[in-house]
């Protein structure tokens, strides 16, 4: 019996021994839950940014436009009454700031990935439906150039949580009209710019 407990110590490799100081060894479903958990890591952006490229296509095929939050910067509101500390928000300047991503990575992945839509613009000659901003859900400026307001529906903007201004342009709007809007968004800024023609 001894021989063969002898025999048995000599076939142990070296690396056994040092096993025995680390915890036991991982089960298939610890190892599952590891890969499940790091799954959702990865694909959560990764849907945002695929949702919010869509956005943009569907902005560019109506003619409209939008604006990356590294593109803005903090100015005074402009629309806001002089005796009043009009609120800061963000506005395009020409000295936005670079992603903190090298651009490599920028062109293989898109921007998408790192940084957000900030700002849109739309014209309502090209599209009444305004359900896809719905899905940009770090929109805080939107103007939309409106000719007419009789068959704008805009419910679909009060699901844009974080809209804080809404910019209507290019008509005469009476108050009526604004106010059945504000009831609609209470906690976004509505300003409505009549048209220079």
């Amino acid at each position: 019996m001894t021989s063969v407990r002898h025999e048995d110590q000599s076939l142990a490799l070296p690396w056994d021994e040092k096993l025995q100081y680390f915890p036991k060894r991982f089960s298939l479903r610890t190892l599952l839950l590891i890969t499940a958990v790091f799954a959702i890591v990865i694909l959560v952006p990764l849907r945002r940014a695929h949702i919010q490229k869509e956005v943009r296509l569907w902005l560019t095929s109506v003619r409209g436009d939008y604006t990356f939050e590294h593109q803005v910067s903090r100015n005074r509101d402009p629309f806001a009454p002089r005796d009043s500390s009009s609120p800061r928000i963000f506005s395009v300047t020409h000295n936005a700031k670079e992603l903190l991503v090298p651009n490599w990575c920028v062109s293989l992945l898109g921007p998408d990935l790192f940084t957000t839509v900030r700002s849109a613009t739309v014209d309502t000659r090209d599209t009444t439906d305004f359900r896809p901003l719905s899905k940009l859900p770090h929109l805080r400026t939107l103007s939309i150039s409106v000719s007419s307001t009789e068959e704008l529906d805009f419910s679909a903007l009060a699901d844009i949580r974080r809209l804080e201004r809404l910019n209507l342009r290019g008509v005469d709007m009476n108050y009526a009209e604004v106010a059945n809007i504000r009831l609609l968004l209470p906690n976004v800024r509505i300003y409505t710019i009549p048209s220079r023609d």
